[in-house]
């Protein structure tokens, strides 16, 4: 019977006091040495557990490769005593001798990534890589080796997103900023030969398509159009006109928001006060007259509990993965009910719900509100961050600025 181990091979510490991490396959007195190309020092392995210690991205992303290299040596062990053929210490690191090639696949990274984020509660980003990765390997049609990922490999699959595939630019650059994120972890992980980065000559950039935004008149033709009560196109404007009045609350946290969220901010008003999904940073609110009064239409602040809003009833909420497709589902259904009210309304720009976010910070803007305070309203991680999001928004302002100074 094979026994396969997990160790620290001491006796090959370097100068800075790491020794290599290895599989040890033993069979009856044959032994043999899987190399996984990582190494640790002596107080950051658990000889019991065969893993490291702690819970940092490398240490994730090592003993996930640890678990995963384990389970391909049992099974492949498990097959041959199966099919009753020999079981030998050689013919089982044979069997996973392409571990330099699978250490170089883009693609084994992208899905030990995958995973860690996955692990660390990140499923809507995992599953958009999940995502990517599976469009790329249609586009290869097989492995690809970190080596291949040229600035001449993005060229080709870009022109073949928006030539062949027909996706608008702001999907290409989603796909490519992704396939960064992954090349950058291999790096990171040393997989990648030094002085190899193909995106220091291949611009990503940002996407150029146009940003949305609603004016104050356009939010005055959607708060007073007549619409049919309880209707999804009423209760679309009720979630578009609260995230306006409340600096842009992202989807996701509005199907999340609960009534213990409200609190009292004194004088008889109210504020919310939760915590952002996507930063996990605090956002604290007060309650304008017209979003108190969108509240009050779902239930009383005082004797209400569970979901404000009544998005995710009936959906499978048991697990983290069924809940992101409940959010999408609703996000999809409530951007359907968002073109039918621009219609209603008589609204020129086709608009989405993230538009809110656009278009509470291009009115504080406008209106002479500090960065900062918009910064903090948005929930932004700096100053930086909100000056570039504004900076997109800027060639009106900057039109109006010239004119005031020179004339038309």
């Amino acid at each position: 019977m094979a026994t396969i181990t997990p160790i620290l091979w001491t006796a090959k510490r370097d100068g800075e006091g790491r020794s290599p991490i290895y599989i040890r396959i033993q069979v009856n007195r044959q032994r043999a040495l899987v190399s996984l190309g990582e190494k640790a020092l002596d107080n950051e392995w658990d000889e019991n557990r065969g893993r490291l210690k702690g819970s940092s991205d490398r240490v994730s992303i090592v003993n996930t490769i640890i678990s995963d290299r384990v389970a391909a040596l049992e099974r492949e062990a498990a097959r041959r005593k199966l099919e009753r053929q020999p079981i030998t210490a050689r013919g089982l690191k044979e069997s996973v001798s392409n571990e330099r090639g699978a250490k170089a696949d883009f693609f084994t990274h992208a899905d030990l990534y995958i995973r860690h984020l996955e692990q660390q509660g990140k499923v809507y980003t995992a599953r958009r890589y999940r995502n990517v990765t599976k469009h790329l390997r249609t586009f290869c049609g097989g492995p690809l080796s970190l080596d291949d990922i040229t600035s001449a490999f993005l060229r080709s699959y870009k022109s073949h997103r928006i030539a062949k595939r027909g996706n608008k630019e702001t999907t290409v650059v989603s796909h490519l900023k992704a396939i960064r994120a992954i090349f950058n972890r291999a790096r990171n992980d040393g997989a990648v030969r030094p002085g190899h980065n193909p995106f220091a000559d291949f611009r990503v950039g940002d996407p150029s398509g146009k940003i949305v935004r609603l004016t104050l008149d356009d939010i005055e033709r959607i708060k007073t159009v007549v619409l049919r009560q309880d209707s999804g196109v009423s209760r679309a404007r009720d979630y578009l006109l609260f995230s306006i009045y409340c600096a842009g609350i992202r989807f996701k946290d509005l199907c999340l928001m609960r009534w213990d969220h409200v609190v009292s901010a004194g004088d008889g008003r109210l504020r919310l006060d939760y915590t952002m999904s996507k930063t996990q940073r605090n956002k604290s609110i007060l309650l304008a007259g017209p979003a108190q009064a969108i509240l009050e239409k779902y239930g009383d602040p005082k004797s209400s509990s569970g979901f404000i809003f009544p998005l995710l009833v009936g959906y499978d909420l048991s697990d983290e993965n069924r809940l992101m497709s409940a959010i999408q589902s609703r996000n999809a259904l409530i951007n359907k009910d968002l073109r039918r009210l621009k219609e209603t309304a008589g609204i020129r720009i086709s608009f989405s719900y993230y538009a809110s976010r656009h278009s509470y910070a291009d009115i504080a803007r406008r209106a002479g509100e500090s960065i900062y305070d918009i910064s903090h309203a948005l929930g932004h991680s700096s100053i930086k961050q909100t000056e570039n999001y504004l900076d997109r928004f800027d060639s009106p302002a900057l039109d109006g600025h010239i004119d005031r100074l020179w004339g038309g």
